[in-house]
């Protein structure tokens, strides 16, 4: 069975020759190479605009601000001793609650157990 042959790239008749060959080609970009692409003209605000764009969000109520919740629960997870290569309990805490809390970066804990709670305080400075 005989495959059917590709078209020609170039044209057949002499007129398409000659309107091929007016039309620039374009040229192959080198390996690597990177066009850019510059965004559509987006017309300036008037100075009108701006102004009323700005009293509008000057008259929105504020927004109440965020206040992280903690957790109200979580799981219990695991650690090892790097001696024993035994599996321990862990707790993990973080959030911007604790923050909230008075609890910041570097600052000494104390944790006290009390029937099966856990009460974890800042340390005194002492």
């Amino acid at each position: 069975m005989r495959q059917p042959s590709p078209r020609p790239t170039t044209p057949r008749t002499p007129l398409a020759r000659k309107r091929a060959a007016r039309q620039p080609q374009p040229k192959p970009e080198p390996a690597g190479f990177l066009r850019y692409i510059e965004p559509p003209f987006t017309p300036m605000m008037s100075v009108e605009e701006a102004a009323a764009a700005i009293a509008a969000e000057l008259a929105r109520p504020p927004r109440a601000p965020r206040c992280p919740r903690p957790p109200t629960q979580c799981t219990v997870g695991y650690g090892y001793y790097p001696t024993s290569h035994q599996q321990v309990p862990m707790l993990r805490f973080r959030g911007r609650w604790l923050e909230q809390l008075g609890f910041a970066i570097g600052q000494t804990l104390r944790v006290q157990v009390r029937d099966g709670e856990l009460v974890v305080s800042l340390a005194s400075k002492d």
